[in-house]
């Protein structure tokens, strides 16, 4: 449904998604590069930018709550943010958002995004052993999650989630086949998941 209504932008966030290893390589300009090339068909792409140094962070560190406590204080100043946000990029394409409302996201979709990111912290010291690169897989779904979240005010920021949730995807299925050694624990959530994720898609599809 998202995909092919925005091919554009998808297109762009199969291509970065396809330069992670650049980021586990930290190879910051190579990814600078890249982000700028494909900023060239959908603008929105440079917000991948100020992800890479998010994502490069130890998961749960003390960057990261940093981070979490930015979101918390930007949640609560919404609107007088906003106001100077749209007022520095005044007549711009994303300028013109200012007056762009119709509604915000549903709660549901917005706890949705949020699964991967809690079993990732309860999950966090399987994490850590098991996979190097599980940082970068967490701290993207964070943002996720973020960005999602400030859809509740706007749904338009979810546009920005098609770069952010394909991270989700991976991590999600990661964490249920690794981190949950009991097989019957897994076998309960593998197929709780399924029936939750087809309901949550029927109403967002609806």
């Amino acid at each position: 449904v998202v995909t092919m209504n925005g091919i554009r932008q998808c297109l762009v966030a199969s291509l970065i998604f396809a330069s992670t290893i650049l980021i586990i390589k930290r190879k910051l300009i190579s990814y600078c590069i890249v982000i700028l090339l494909l900023s060239t068909i959908h603008s929105s792409a440079l917000i991948m930018i100020p992800v890479y140094f998010i994502a490069i962070k130890e998961a749960w560190s003390k960057g990261i709550i940093k981070v979490i406590i930015l979101f918390l204080v930007c949640m609560i100043l919404y609107e007088p943010l906003m106001n100077i946000i749209f007022g520095i990029l005044g007549n711009s394409k994303f300028g013109q958002y200012k007056d762009f409302n119709e509604g915000g996201a549903n709660i549901l979709r917005i706890a949705v995004s949020g699964v991967p990111v809690f079993l990732a912290f309860i999950k966090r010291d399987i994490l850590k052993d098991k996979w190097k690169n599980s940082n970068i897989f967490i701290n993207i779904s964070l943002v996720n999650f973020i960005i999602m979240s400030f859809s509740y005010f706007n749904w338009i920021f979810a546009r920005f989630n098609i770069y952010t949730q394909i991270y989700s995807i991976v991590l999600l299925p990661y964490i249920i086949k690794n981190c949950f050694p009991n097989n019957k624990e897994r076998r309960l959530l593998y197929y709780s998941l399924i029936v939750a994720y087809f309901i949550y898609f029927y109403f967002e599809t609806i």
